[in-house]
């Protein structure tokens, strides 16, 4: 069989089950709160300067800083370390210390804050020593004088960032011992002044590892890209609300009108582990009804059957039993113009054709649109009330989750009522969704609901016009009420698949925490069977090496912590 063949077959879900508590090293911050902690300059003879207040969390929050930073004889584009944790000085009790691969540090992180007159790039290098080492440089921009966490993933292949320099060195060879922070600046593009004698000052705190298994609760107050999606919406994302409804004109899809949120989380959660790496544990979306229009829709926190959205007279009408309809969550599609979450942002063209708004035939041609999860593939939902115009063959979106209120069923919406959508982490396609995010850093998430409307005029065949929700924006005129994301979750060793001399083997890296591979070959059935891979390659300092079974079009696998 043909190697690509081979993997193709080769399907993987990864699922951490246990937390570790045998870890050679532990989740540890260093919060400067009583001292320098033995941080130190980059001459490794003077200790940093130690702040009794004003760290990030304000009075009574120490931190400490560099100062006396000068630009002169840089080089544009270099980095500048600019304080050393090391634990040849002691600092911070040597809590950085180790193999970093067994160990399962996963991230690092630091809160930075300067006084350089532009916005400029703080990038961490992490060594045994001095060398061999990596310099890791994030892409994001930080302002001068504000308090910003850096966070940087532990890999081999990250993305997302402006350097992740190995240094002429490898993964294995660099994080197999660590016992060096260096916290560095790097050159601003633009700088052209060599012999610029100004001195500036970068502080520091909450220095931070994280330890793979365990749980790391991560919220964002407002997304970073929203926009209306809408045939005729020409005001894309500086819109301050928009509107969720469905039309039964052919010419456009059935949910005409969406809304479209998404997050960067690189800066809060590492990106570039590996899809495999991220078990979600739970994901909360919430996002307000500022009104309705005309008025307030009706509260129904339940899923309404594709057929009793269809004409009364329909034969396979059948009718809701209760009032109102649900407010949907589901993830982002992008078709073949090569839009991704990070492309599209708020001014990308809606439509296939390029042609952004007013097109009189669109239907089918988002170049995003909301998604289903089902065995594993995305579900296109923009017309599953009637796909091809017959009324026969439609089928019920399942969202990634349904709103909730505070409200009673059959209530009216209240102005300002947020809804709450709880994703639903158990299924099997949602988490893969969910976890790919993660690792491309960027989470798109939309808004899609079934009150009908009908354009000025038009009759409605029979079918009941209803009052429609209109959600806030981050750019609404009161700045109240925008989208917020809570996402708590576990990174686990990535877990690889392969070809050794003809036979399928799977990879991990070692960590001090006893790990089991196990396979399935389904997860249609309510009582999974899980078998044990106990079949071991070539023993490895540095990971593991299984050989996985053969035969059979499709495997499921995990790592289980016994």
């Amino acid at each position: 069989m043909k190697k690509a063949s081979l993997l193709r077959n080769l399907v993987v879900a990864l699922f951490c089950i246990a937390t570790t508590s045998a870890l050679a090293m532990e989740n540890y911050t260093e919060t400067f709160d009583t001292d320098d902690a033995n941080w130190r300059y980059p001459n490794g003879q003077t200790n940093l300067d130690w702040h009794a207040s004003g760290g990030p969390a304000g009075d009574g929050d120490g931190y400490v800083s560099a100062t006396g930073i000068s630009f002169s004889g840089k080089s544009p584009n270099s980095f500048y370390v600019v304080a050393r944790g090391n634990e040849s000085y002691g600092s911070s009790g040597g809590a950085f210390a180790g193999n970093w691969i067994t160990s399962g540090v996963y991230q690092i992180s630091m809160d930075v804050r300067h006084d350089v007159p532009q916005p400029i790039r703080i990038g961490i290098r992490i060594a045994k020593g001095n060398h061999p080492a990596v310099a890791i440089v994030p892409s994001e921009l930080i302002p001068p004088g504000e308090w910003k966490t850096i966070r940087v993933p532990v890999t081999s292949n990250a993305t997302g960032y402006l350097d992740y320099n190995f240094e002429g060195q490898n993964f294995a060879a660099v994080f197999k011992e660590i016992n060096s922070i260096q916290p560095m600046l790097y050159v601003p593009e633009e700088y052209t002044s060599p012999a610029d004698t100004n001195l500036f000052t970068i502080d520091m705190d909450n220095a931070s590892i994280s330890i793979a298994g365990s749980s790391e609760p991560v919220s964002a107050n407002e997304p970073t890209y929203d926009r209306w999606l809408y045939t005729f919406g020409a005001t894309d994302g500086t819109r301050p609300e928009a509107s969720t409804y469905r039309t039964v004109d052919p010419r456009f899809d059935e949910r005409d009108a969406q809304a479209y949120f998404a997050f960067v989380l690189t800066n809060e959660i590492p990106a570039g582990l590996g899809a495999n790496s991220y078990q979600i544990l739970s994901c909360r979306f919430e996002a307000t009804v500022n009104a309705g229009s005309p008025n307030a829709p009706i509260y129904d926190p339940t899923l309404d059957e594709w057929t009793s959205y269809l004409d009364s007279g329909h034969p396979l009408f059948t009718a809701d039993e209760d009032a109102g309809r649900p407010m949907e969550l589901y993830g982002a599609g992008w078709s073949y113009d090569g839009y991704t979450p990070w492309t599209f942002g708020e001014a990308g063209l809606l439509f296939t054709n390029g042609v952004n708004y007013g097109n009189p035939d669109t239907k089918g041609q988002r170049t995003v649109y909301p998604i289903m999860m089902q065995d594993g593939q995305a579900i296109d939902v923009s017309n599953n009330i009637d796909p091809d115009g017959t009324g026969t063959n439609g089928f019920t979106a399942i969202p990634f989750a349904i709103g909730t209120a505070e409200l009673t069923p059959g209530d009216s919406l209240p102005a300002n009522t947020t809804f709450t959508f709880d994703l639903n982490t158990e299924d099997a396609g949602v988490q893969s969704y969910l976890a790919q995010a993660l690792n491309e850093g960027i989470l798109p998430l939309i808004i899609s609901t079934l009150h009908l409307t009908a354009q000025p005029g038009e009759d409605a065949s029979g079918l009941i016009l209803e009052d429609y929700p209109n959600w806030v924006q981050k750019e609404n005129l009161a700045d109240q009420y925008p989208a917020t994301l809570e996402i708590t979750y576990l990174v686990s060793p990535s877990l690889e698949l392969g070809l050794e001399g003809g036979v399928r083997v799977a990879r991990w890296a070692k960590t001090s925490a006893e790990q089991i591979l196990e396979a399935t070959d389904t997860l249609v059935s309510t009582n999974v069977n899980w078998l044990p891979i106990v079949t071991v390659g070539e023993p490895d300092e540095i990971q593991n090496t299984v050989t996985l079974p053969e035969g059979g079009d499709k495997w499921f696998f995990r790592l289980r912590q016994p």
